[in-house]
Parts: structure tokens; C-alpha cells; sequence
């Protein structure tokens, strides 16, 4: 299988507006207006370890929304067509960009950048269903991480 490296995955990625307070900041996610605003049907959060890795995952039907919530996390896309794949890095962190938005049927794993432990949210535009998710275990999508 080849690898390629250029952009061919569409994604969106974005810093979430910060609102300053004097009694504590406030961030603005997303509302209804937004480009990637595709609907609501469950928000969870997911955390990832120092150094662990989680994926990969591909939805089926689900638009992800993913927002960083604590620590640095960097997010591996990666679309498999024609025997080739192609990949694409996205690190999210509070100090550059923090919101995430690709579509259905991308690959995506993540790993944690952060000594802590990191936190991400998705704000998805379904509900879980299990028969629309395909895992893959990490040695079957070969990515350098």
C-alpha cells in the first residue's frame, strides 16, 4: 500500500473564540450558525493518556466535531482509497487551534501529547450506533507516530 502525504482529506480546524472575563474566561464551541453545526445527537468526551494512542475509528455516518478540552493532543487522519492511503496530522492544544471538523468515512486515531492526561469532546451529529462504526486495530494502518 502506498503512502501519501498531501492534503486530500477535507477537514476544518479552528480556535474557538475566547471570551475574557475578569471572574473566569469563557469559550465559545459552537451554535447552531456554524459552518459545522450538522445537527445534534450526543456530546461525550474521551480521554488519552501520555504517549497511548487510541484507533482507529471510521464512521459511517457520523460528522465529527472534535473540540480539546484539557492537555495536547495530536489527531491522525487518514482515508484509504486505490490501495493508497493518505494521512494527515492535525495537533490540537489550547494555545493553536482547538476545534476539529471532518465528515464521515475518514480513519482517525489520536494520541496524547500532554504529561497529563488529555480530554476531547465530540460533539456529534448522532447518536452512537454501533453498526456504523469500523474499528481497525492500529498495526493495520501503518502511520510513524
Amino acid at each position: 500500500m502506498n503512502i501519501l502525504r498531501r492534503k486530500m482529506i477535507k477537514y476544518n480546524l479552528y480556535k474557538s473564540p475566547l471570551i475574557k472575563h475578569t471572574k473566569g474566561d469563557i469559550t465559545k464551541l459552537i451554535t447552531t450558525s456554524h459552518t459545522d453545526y450538522k445537527g445534534f445527537g450526543e456530546l461525550y468526551f474521551s480521554d488519552i493518556r501520555f504517549n497511548q494512542i487510541k484507533g482507529w475509528t471510521k464512521h459511517k455516518k457520523m460528522n465529527i466535531n472534535l473540540f480539546l478540552i484539557e492537555g495536547i493532543v495530536k489527531v491522525v487522519l487518514a482515508k484509504i482509497k486505490n490501495n493508497n492511503i493518505v494521512f494527515e496530522e492535525i495537533l490540537l492544544s489550547k494555545k493553536s487551534y482547538n476545534h476539529l471538523f471532518f465528515k464521515s468515512n475518514t480513519y482517525f486515531a489520536f494520541k496524547g501529547i500532554s504529561k497529563k492526561t488529555s480530554r476531547l469532546m465530540n460533539f456529534s451529529n448522532i447518536h452512537h450506533d454501533p453498526n456504523e462504526i469500523l474499528k481497525m486495530d492500529l498495526s493495520k494502518i501503518k502511520y510513524k507516530w
